[in-house]
């Protein structure tokens, strides 16, 4: 009977110690989940910065620009519509003003495009 509490005493110890050394090991995994965590947050944080500062550089790119919303033609040309436009419809003089370029935004709309030939 003392060799079979010995026996349970030993395994008893040994349980202990695998149990010590689980904890120890969870132990660590916990800091270095807590470590990628925080990681993660600041690779976040960077990645929303550089999405805003993306978003404010694209803005102020477009600051000096003008749009108009002209009629759609096949084989048009923007500079010479904006220059037409400017003169017919606002009474400014395009010779007076600088017009670096000039460009459609978009696709040309093909039901515009058809139905505006057929009229």
């Amino acid at each position: 009977m003392f060799e079979e509490l010995r026996g349970i005493r030993i395994e008893q110890v040994n349980c202990g110690h695998r149990l010590a050394s689980f904890e120890q090991s969870l132990t660590g995994m916990s800091e270095k989940l807590v470590q990628v965590a925080n990681v993660t947050n600041s690779q976040s944080d960077f990645m929303n910065t550089q999405a805003y500062r993306s978003i404010d550089i694209e803005a102020r790119s477009r600051r000096n620009n003008l749009i108009f919303r002209i009629s759609e033609n096949r084989g048009e040309n923007c500079f010479q519509l904006v220059r037409d436009f400017l003169a017919n419809h606002l009474d400014v003089d395009p010779n007076r003003m600088y017009i670096a370029r000039a460009h459609r935004l978009g696709k040309i709309d093909s039901r515009k495009t058809h139905s505006a030939a057929q009229s």
